[in-house]
């Protein structure tokens, strides 16, 4: 598995320090898609 970087999007879109993080979306070990937001 490899992770790919968006380099376009601006240094403002990453998470910041005391800050909730952005929501995200990778696979699982079985490749289900697996979003951050499920876990709250």
């Amino acid at each position: 598995m490899s992770i790919q970087h968006d380099k376009s999007s601006p240094a403002s879109d990453k998470a910041q320090v005391g800050q909730p993080a952005p929501d995200f979306t990778l696979p699982s070990l079985t490749g289900e898609p697996v979003r951050l937001a499920s876990f709250s």
